[in-house]
C-alpha cells in the first residue's frame, strides 16, 4: 500500500531548499489530480537499469532506418517482459528518500490535458506541413535542423528542429584557443523569418507560464539559473523565457536515454492529424510506466522531466510492424548543462559573445516591470493565458485519454 503523502513532503533534487521553502514542488491542482507512485531507491534504480540495457542493445545511432518492432524498445516488450505499466490518468512518480520524516523526490510528473496549446499548433502548422515534413527549405537564424543527438538512436522519416541558442566549439574566435567556447544563437547567419520568431516567442512564453503555474519550485530553479548566467538576457528562447532553447519535432521515436538538463525537462505533445492505422499508438514510456500521448484533435499531454537521471523516450507506434509517420509533434523546453556550463566559463573570462551573435539581437528585450521577480521573470507573459480557472492545469483531463 502506497504511503499517505502530503504536498509539502514533495521536492525535486535539482532545486536549491531554499526555493522549496517558498513554493512547493507542485500546484495544490496537479497534487490533487495525480495519482501518486511511491517507489523505494532499489526500484527505481531496477527500471533506469531495464532502460539503460534496452538503449545498449540498439546499435543504431542517430536518425537511422531503425526496425523498432524488431528491437527491446516496444510498448509489448516493456508491459510483458520487464513489469512496464500502462495508465493514461495523471501521474506522478515519486521516490522515498531514506529521511524521517519521509519526504519524497519528485522524478516525473504526467498530465493530460483536454485542450491543446494554441501556441504551439500556431508555431508547428508554421514550421511543418500538414504530413510533418519541414514547411521549408531556408536556412533561418535562430533554428537548427538536428542531424544527431549524441549516440541516441531516432527514426529516418522524423524532423528534429531545435530553436534558441547552444554553446559552440567552431566560432570565428577559436582559432588559437583550445578548449574555448562561445554560447551563441543556432544559425547566426541564417536569415531572419519574423513570422517564426513571433510564433516561436508565444509558445515558449506558453510552455514556460505552464511550468510556473504546475511546478513552481522547479521553474524558479530555471530561472534562477538563468539570472546567474545570463543577467543580460541575451541568449534566452524568447523575451519572457528562462529556457535557453526548445525542440520541436515531427513523428519523432527516439530510443530511451538519459538527457543532460539542469533544469527541468518541459515537454508538450499534440496531434496533428486524424487517427493512425489499425494497430498503431502514439506511446512514451518513463520511470516503469507506459504513457497516452494524444489520441484526437484537441487533445493535449504535459510532461515535467526531471532534467537528468531519469531515462524516457517516445516508442514507435508498434510493436509488431514499422513505426508509423504520423506528423503529430513534441516539443521540449530546455536548459541544458553544456550552454550553462559555457556561459559560467565565459563570464569567469570576463567576456560576452558579440551582440549580433546572441538570440536579442533579433528579440527585442522587454523592459523590466514592477512585480517581477530577481531574475526579471513574469508569471504570464503577455498574450498567454494567466492560472485560475483558465490556466493549463485547471484543463487537465478527468478522465483517461481515449486511445484510437
Amino acid at each position: 500500500m502506497a504511503p499517505h503523502v502530503r504536498l509539502e513532503q514533495l521536492y525535486w533534487e535539482d532545486v536549491d531548499p531554499a526555493l522549496h521553502a517558498g513554493k512547493p514542488a507542485v500546484s495544490a491542482s496537479v497534487f490533487s489530480r495525480c495519482a501518486l507512485v511511491v517507489l523505494q531507491p532499489h526500484e527505481f534504480a531496477a527500471i533506469e537499469a531495464t532502460l539503460r540495457a534496452v538503449a545498449a542493445s540498439i546499435p543504431h545511432k542517430g536518425f537511422a532506418d531503425v526496425p523498432w518492432h524488431e528491437t527491446r524498445w516496444t510498448a509489448a516488450h516493456l508491459l510483458e517482459e520487464c513489469g512496464f505499466v500502462r495508465t493514461d490518468e495523471p501521474t506522478m512518480l515519486l521516490v522515498e528518500g531514506g529521511e524521517a520524516p519521509p519526504r519524497y523526490a519528485v522524478k516525473y510528473v504526467y498530465l493530460p490535458v483536454d485542450e491543446e496549446s494554441a501556441e504551439m499548433r500556431a508555431l508547428c502548422e508554421y514550421a511543418f506541413d500538414e504530413e510533418g515534413g519541414r514547411g521549408g527549405e531556408a536556412e533561418v537564424r535562430g533554428q537548427s535542423v538536428v542531424c544527431r543527438r549524441g549516440n541516441k538512436a531516432m527514426n529516418t522519416g522524423s524532423t528534429m528542429l531545435m530553436y534558441g541558442s547552444w554553446d559552440c566549439w567552431d566560432w570565428e574566435g577559436a582559432a588559437g584557443r583550445k578548449g574555448v567556447t562561445q554560447p551563441r544563437v543556432y544559425n547566426p547567419k541564417g536569415a531572419v523569418d519574423p513570422q517564426l520568431t513571433r510564433l516561436l516567442h508565444r509558445h515558449a512564453d506558453a510552455l514556460n507560464a505552464a511550468e510556473r503555474e504546475c511546478i513552481p519550485a522547479y521553474a524558479a530553479h530555471r530561472d534562477a539559473l538563468a539570472a546567474e548566467v545570463d543577467p543580460q538576457r541575451m541568449h534566452r528562447v524568447s523575451p519572457w523565457s528562462s529556457a535557453f532553447s526548445v525542440s520541436l519535432t515531427s513523428s519523432y521515436v527516439i530510443a530511451p536515454h538519459n538527457d543532460s538538463g539542469l533544469a527541468c525537462e518541459t515537454i508538450a505533445f499534440l496531434r496533428r492529424n486524424g487517427p493512425m492505422p489499425p494497430g498503431h499508438e502514439w506511446l512514451f514510456a518513463i520511470g516503469g510506466h507506459v504513457h497516452a500521448l494524444p489520441s484526437r484533435r484537441g487533445q493535449g499531454v504535459l510532461l515535467f522531466i526531471k532534467g537528468t537521471g531519469l531515462y524516457h523516450g517516445t516508442l514507435p507506434t508498434s510493436s509488431v510492424a514499422p513505426t508509423h509517420l504520423h506528423g503529430n509533434h513534441g516539443s521540449a523546453l530546455v536548459t541544458k548543462q553544456r550552454m550553462v556550463d559555457g556561459l559560467r566559463r565565459q563570464r569567469a573570462r570576463g567576456e560576452a559573445t558579440p551582440a549580433h551573435l546572441t538570440s536579442a539581437y533579433t528579440s527585442p528585450q522587454p523592459p523590466h516591470h514592477e512585480g517581477e521577480d530577481a531574475g526579471g521573470q513574469r508569471s504570464h507573459p503577455p498574450g498567454v493565458p494567466a492560472g485560475g480557472e483558465h490556466g493549463l492545469c485547471s484543463r487537465i483531463a478527468q478522465a483517461s485519454l481515449v486511445n484510437g
